[in-house]
């Protein structure tokens, strides 16, 4: 349900979960990499609270005994996967409204530059976005604010007329932490939350302008 009172002149994106359907890709390969080098088994169901966090900062939620390692797995493994990996329907349609009604927009990923630039939406969507984020980036990461407030002055702006769109507990609290409204898109697999505005299909974003 779209509880959201006002417009939105400025739209910023997650990836994993929001544009792309990738999240059970890559909790797959999670735990297939914490199989491997830790010797761990896991359900999907306990890895879900990792959604959204940079590489690192998830091993260390994860409390591995060998994060460079898992690291390192983890991208070896996830890049059999990359071509499984496809943009929601009716995503793009949706950009080419908003880009057509003149609505900022930009990316705020916990990717690094490098894996957005391999990836399809950099291949396919790239251009819709005046601005893209990534965890290298910035110092602090999701769900600190740093990612959100990057992406406000390089526009120059306030973010009154803002919300983040992402998937998990820490792209919420990241908008929090900046000062932005936030919706959670529902149409995916995502982290379960209390959240005011919640999107069940993309198309639900337009009711946001």
């Amino acid at each position: 349900m779209v509880l959201v009172l006002k417009k939105y002149k400025e739209i910023i994106f997650d990836i994993d979960g929001t544009l792309l359907n990738s999240n059970l890709y890559s909790l797959n390969t999670l735990q297939k990499t914490l199989s491997i080098v830790e010797n761990k088994e896991y359900e999907i169901e306990d890895l879900k609270v990792a959604m959204g966090l940079s590489d690192y900062d998830v091993f260390k939620l994860l409390n591995v005994s060998n994060i460079e390692m898992c690291y390192s797995t983890w991208k070896q493994l996830s890049k059999q996967y990359d071509c499984n990996k496809v943009i929601f329907d009716g995503i793009v349609s949706v950009l080419q409204e908003l880009k057509s009604k003149h609505i900022k927009m930009g990316i705020v990923t916990s990717q690094e530059f490098e894996q957005y630039k391999n990836s399809i939406v950099y291949k396919q969507l790239h251009d819709y976005f005046d601005i893209v984020v990534t965890s290298d980036m910035t110092k602090k990461h999701k769900p600190y604010a740093d990612p959100i407030i990057c992406f406000l002055e390089s526009i120059n702006s306030d973010g009154e007329e803002t919300i983040y769109i992402g998937d998990t507990k820490y792209d919420a609290i990241c908008a929090l932490n900046s000062g932005v409204d936030f919706a959670l898109a529902a149409w995916g697999l995502h982290q379960d939350f209390v959240c005011k505005n919640i999107l069940n299909k993309p198309y639900d974003i337009l009711k946001l302008i």
